[in-house]
């Protein structure tokens, strides 16, 4: 058995059915030559796929380097940049690279002596999503060991170079829609303020009359157009990804609802802001400082 697996004996094996269905006159024999052929050919495929992946796995063992593909959405991208990030630190890997671009890591206090666990988390970008893989695949896995203000350094200094933000000030709305309003099994996860909740805000003495910018992807949501023939003072155009991202960042005022967006996009943000968000069914007044959250208040609405 070990023999058949060789990949060389493989090889001289696929070789000499070809000779044989070359030289072969007899019409069926020649027919079990080709089917036999094809079969050993996927094999060799499929083996010469497998070692190639190996490969690369040992590689990013050797050079101790997290990889995380996929297409998630941005905050949800920002989160397991930032865990990883806080992996790759605490056990002194030297680099992560996302979807192609790379984040040379700072060599830290503690290293750990084995990079096994690196294959298994590369298997897939979302056990960078959640804590509860990142422990089961890494049990020593401790955030509080790391510092957190290193961690924001390093992912601003990536979001800055990818996105090359500028700065705005505005009364920024975003309101989510999009995936969540699709007709097929929506996201019970992200459930959106009504209509009121805007309705409050925008008629508040420090915003009522003055221009506001209102962020969404679409008008799927049906509040926005609501809100668009309501208040003529709040405008909306469809802005590509990196618009609306500088926009929320450099907001003094920002509101919003359920969702990893705009949380990610305020712990990269600079300066003071004052929020109001809907979660959970409540109204909750915060202020930022840099990325440093107080909470002053939860309402019932």
């Amino acid at each position: 058995m070990k023999l058949f697996n060789s990949l060389n004996f493989q090889n001289l094996l696929f070789l000499k059915l070809i000779i044989y269905m070359r030289n072969s006159k007899n019409i069926f024999l020649k027919g079990k030559y080709i089917i036999i052929t094809i079969i050993l050919y996927k094999m060799l495929k499929r083996e010469s796929e497998h070692e190639r992946e190996r490969g690369r796995e040992r590689e990013h063992e050797r050079e101790r380097e997290l990889h995380i593909k996929g297409n998630a959405r941005f905050g949800n991208k920002i989160i397991q940049i930032s865990n990883a990030i806080k992996l790759g630190l605490q056990t002194g890997c030297k680099k992560i690279t996302v979807n192609g671009k790379t984040i040379y890591l700072p060599k830290y206090n503690k290293t750990t002596k084995k990079f096994s666990f690196i294959t298994e988390m590369n298997k897939n970008s979302r056990n960078y999503f959640y804590i509860n893989k990142i422990k089961k695949i890494y049990p020593d896995y401790d955030e509080s060991t790391i510092d957190q203000q290193e961690v924001r350094n390093i992912l601003l200094k990536y979001c800055f170079d990818t996105y090359k933000f500028i700065h705005n000030t505005y009364l920024c709305i975003h309101v989510r829609s999009g995936d969540i309003f699709k007709k097929k099994k929506p996201h019970g996860g992200y459930v959106q303020p009504p209509y009121d909740f805007y309705k409050m805000i925008l008629e508040l003495e420090n915003f009522k009359g003055n221009p506001v910018v209102l962020i969404s992807e679409d008008r799927k949501n049906p509040v926005i157009n609501k809100i668009l023939e309501n208040y003529k003072n709040v405008f909306w155009e469809k802005n590509k990804l990196k618009r609306d991202q500088e926009i929320i960042m450099n907001s003094k005022y920002l509101v919003y609802g359920e969702g990893t967006f705009v949380p990610q996009l305020l712990y990269l943000s600079y300066g003071r802001k004052k929020v109001i968000r809907f979660a959970k069914g409540q109204i909750v007044f915060d202020k930022y400082n840099n990325d440093y959250r107080y909470t002053n208040i939860h309402l019932q609405p």
